[in-house]
């Protein structure tokens, strides 16, 4: 075969490889982008359900503090997902957590300053929520256990209580 044929063929080898490269990666970002309206929509979902609970609790006379009782066990108990596999966390925006699906080893704790992967995730979430909303990228441990995995949440502050209140898929999960 001569050498023209043979770069030919390598061209067209390398143009094909980098063409189901491209297919692949815009199929990943479709997916990352309808996850991240999920998510979106769902924390939405998870403070309008918090903003009707404070205002029954107001119309019934009850205190501040019995309405973040009532939205914390409501928030606690709401998934989302084909399994029910979607949960919020719910945290001060000191970085106390409220609600971590039931989880006593962290429930009641201080996030702030925690770090998994050299990043303060809860800093970066809490800012990102008081400062109207947004997308966080960081490193936690799925409910199971294991090593932390990358993970993109959405978080939106609830300022009626002082709550950041937000949700995440791990990247892995993706299809």
């Amino acid at each position: 075969m001569k050498m023209k044929n043979k770069i030919l063929i390598a061209i067209a080898v390398i143009a094909a490889a980098a063409l189901a490269y491209y297919i692949w990666d815009l199929n990943v970002q479709r997916a990352r982008y309808a996850s991240d309206a999920v998510i979106k929509a769902e924390v939405q979902t998870a403070i309008d359900v918090t903003r009707i609970i404070h205002q029954n609790a107001k119309d019934a006379g009850q205190s501040v503090d019995e309405a973040k009782v009532i939205a914390a066990d409501a928030l606690r108990r709401l998934n989302y997902g084909d399994n029910d596999e979607g949960y919020f966390f719910v945290d001060t925006k000191e970085g106390v957590n409220i609600v971590l699906y039931g989880n006593t080893e962290v429930e009641g704790k201080n996030r702030y300053e925690d770090k998994i992967g050299g990043i303060s995730y809860m800093k970066k979430i809490i800012d990102r929520a008081i400062a109207g909303g947004g997308y966080t990228d960081y490193f936690y441990p799925k409910k199971e256990g294991g090593d932390p995995l990358k993970k993109r949440a959405y978080s939106a502050y609830f300022e009626s209580f002082e709550w950041v209140i937000g949700t995440g898929y791990y990247l892995e999960d993706i299809k």
